[in-house]
């Protein structure tokens, strides 16, 4: 019986990925990894981003695995935020 192999490929380190994207994500990404678990209305108060900005740069940095999402279980509405 053949042994099947799969081709994987490399995974993007953090500093890789954030390389190809906005300013607003390296800076969003910083705070997180400093002070995560932490809210978009927590991050507004550690930049000068828009809570707009915020929420979209949270989105792809969530899309690209670099940040989890995870419920904040003082407030429902609400979600924290940390780097995985």
């Amino acid at each position: 019986m053949a042994v099947e192999h799969r081709y994987n490929p490399p995974i993007q380190t953090h500093e890789a990925i954030l390389s190809e994207m906005p300013p607003s994500a390296t800076k969003v990404y910083k705070i997180v990894r400093e002070l995560g678990p932490i809210t978009s209305k927590e991050i507004s108060k550690h930049c000068t981003l828009t809570p707009r900005t915020i929420r979209h740069v949270l989105k792809q940095l969530v899309e690209t695995g670099m940040l989890e999402r995870i419920p904040y279980l003082l407030d429902m509405r609400s979600s924290k935020f940390i780097v995985i």
